[in-house]
C-alpha cells in the first residue's frame, strides 16, 4: 500500500505543533528558548483500534457503513471532550486519496461510533477493488490513527446446508459429535433454519439444529442458494433464499441481486391476467348452456355460468335470449367478465402468483365473485399474502358450500371444483 502520510499537510494529518510559540510552564533553561522548541502538551486521549463494522447485509460502494473507535482517557479532565474526527481515505490503484469525508462521532461506553459513506475515489471503474481505511484524531489525542482497512466489493461466499448437516444445537439434542464432514460451527444450522421459516421455506418449530429428512427444506434447497439481502456475503447471520424460478414471497421486495455473473435477478414470469387455458379452465367447469337457467343458487345465468342478475330467471330473461346464446357469444360473456375480475384479484393478491396459480384463483373468483377477496373472511388469501403458497389448496376447498333455502350445504359439484383449482394452483 502507498504511504498514508504521504502529504503531512493534508486535512486531519497531525503536524508538530508552532515552535514559535512558547509553552506556559516550560522547564527549559531560558538561553535555551531560542534553541529548541518547546515541548508538546501531554495527551490525554488514547484511540485505538479503529474499524469499519459493516451491517450483515454487508456494505458496498455509495452506500453507508459505520465506523468506530476506541477512546481512552489518560487524564479524567479530558471526558468532557468526547469528540473524534474521522477522515476518508481510499487506498485505488496504488494511488493513496483523501475523500474529502468527515464526521464526527462521540464517545459513548468507550467507542466513538459514526456513518460513513464508501464514496468512490477519483477515476473509479465499476466494479473495481478499492481499499478504504479512515483516520481518527482526537483535539487532545497522543496521534492520529489510521483504522483497519476495508476492501470493496467484499469477499462472497455461498452457504448451503445438505442433509445430514447439524450444529452445537443439532448435537447436543441428537448426541452427534462435534466434529466430521457434517458439522457446521457455530450454530449456523439454526441460525439457517430460523431464516429459512421466515422466508418460508421451513414450517415453524423446525429449527433444531438439524438437516435430516425435512422435505420442505430439501426441495426448496434443490436448486437454491442462499444469500443475504440478495448478496453473497461473508455476513451470514442474516440469510434469505433464492429458488430457482420462484422468489420467495417474504423476500421478493427486497432481493435484487442473487448469484449469477453480474448478480441481477433473473427475469421472473408474473401472470396478471388469465391465460386461454385458464378460460378454457372456467368453461370446462362451469359447463355450457344456451338459454337461461337457475344455478345452484337460484340465481339467473346463461352460457358458462355467467351471472345474468340474482334471483331466478325472469319472463324478460327468456324474452331477451329467445333463441339461446352461441358458444363463441357466451365466451365472449365469460371473458368480459374475467376480465373485470382481473384487477381485484390482483389488487387482493400481494405476493407473485405464476400463470397456473392466477388461472385457478381467476376461477375461484369467477365462481364465488370478487367480494369474497378479503382477507378478513378468506383465510386463504390472507395466508397467500403472508408467502404461505403451499396453503391455499386446503384453503380454497373451505368454499365448497352455499346457501340452500336459508342453510349453508355442501355442495359435491363445488367440492370437486374446489380440488381441481388446487390441483391447478400446485402446478408448475
Amino acid at each position: 500500500m502507498a504511504d498514508k502520510w504521504h502529504d503531512i499537510n493534508a486535512p486531519g494529518v497531525w503536524q508538530k505543533p508552532n515552535q514559535d510559540t512558547p509553552q506556559s510552564g516550560s522547564t527549559q533553561p531560558a538561553d535555551a528558548a531560542e534553541d529548541a522548541p518547546p515541548e508538546p502538551p501531554k495527551p490525554l486521549v488514547k484511540l485505538s483500534e479503529g474499524k469499519f463494522v459493516p451491517p450483515d447485509e454487508g456494505t458496498e460502494i455509495n452506500k453507508k457503513c459505520p465506523v468506530q473507535v476506541n477512546v481512552e482517557y489518560l487524564d479524567d479532565s479530558a471526558k468532557s471532550m468526547q469528540k473524534v474526527t474521522l477522515s476518508l481515505y481510499a487506498n485505488y490503484q496504488d494511488t493513496v486519496s483523501n475523500l474529502s469525508h468527515y464526521v464526527d462521532g462521540f464517545e459513548k461506553d468507550g467507542i466513538a461510533q459514526a456513518e460513513m459513506t464508501m464514496y468512490p475515489p477519483p477515476g473509479y471503474k465499476e466494479g473495481d477493488s478499492v481499499d478504504y481505511f479512515f483516520k481518527a484524531e482526537h483535539i487532545r489525542g497522543e496521534k492520529i490513527i489510521d483504522s483497519e482497512d476495508l476492501t470493496l466489493p467484499m469477499e462472497t461466499k455461498s452457504i448451503i446446508l445438505q442433509k445430514g448437516d447439524y450444529d452445537e444445537n443439532g448435537a447436543q439434542k441428537y448426541n452427534k459429535e462435534q466434529s466430521g464432514d457434517n458439522f457446521k460451527p457455530n450454530n449456523i444450522v439454526k441460525k439457517l433454519q430460523g431464516d429459512l421459516i421466515t422466508t418460508s421455506f421451513l414450517p415453524k418449530g423446525f429449527d433444531d439444529g438439524f438437516f435430516g429428512d425435512n422435505k420442505d427444506f430439501q426441495s426448496a434447497a434443490a436448486d437454491a442458494t442462499f444469500v443475504v439481502n440478495g448478496k453473497l456475503t461473508i455476513f451470514d447471520q442474516k440469510l434469505t433464499g433464492f429458488r430457482k424460478e420462484e422468489l420467495c414471497p417474504n423476500t421478493q421486495e427486497y432481493l435484487k441481486m442473487v448469484v449469477d455473473k453480474r448478480g441481477v435477478v433473473p427475469a421472473k414470469q408474473k401472470a396478471t391476467s388469465a391465460s386461454e387455458n385458464g378460460i378454457q379452465f372456467i368453461m370446462q367447469q362451469e359447463g355450457f348452456k344456451e338459454m337461461p337457467y337457475n344455478d345452484s343458487v337460484d340465481n339467473a345465468t346463461i352460457g358458462y355460468g355467467t351471472l345474468l342478475h340474482l334471483g331466478a330467471v325472469t319472463d324478460d330473461d327468456r324474452k331477451n335470449y329467445l333463441k339461446g346464446i352461441s358458444k363463441d357469444e357466451a365466451k365472449n360473456l365469460l371473458v368480459a367478465k374475467v376480465r373485470e375480475f382481473e384487477p381485484k384479484l390482483n389488487t387482493a393478491v400481494k405476493v407473485d402468483l405464476n400463470q397456473n396459480q392466477f388461472d385457478a384463483l381467476i376461477d375461484w373468483t369467477y365462481n364465488l365473485g370478487s367480494s369474497k377477496l378479503n382477507e378478513n373472511n378468506c383465510t386463504w388469501l390472507r395466508e397467500l399474502n403472508q408467502g404461505y403458497y403451499d396453503k391455499v389448496p386446503a384453503g380454497l376447498l373451505m368454499w365448497n358450500k352455499a346457501s340452500k333455502d336459508g342453510v349453508m350445504v355442501d355442495l359435491p359439484g363445488l367440492t370437486t371444483r374446489r380440488q381441481e383449482e388446487g390441483a391447478l394452483f400446485k402446478k408448475q
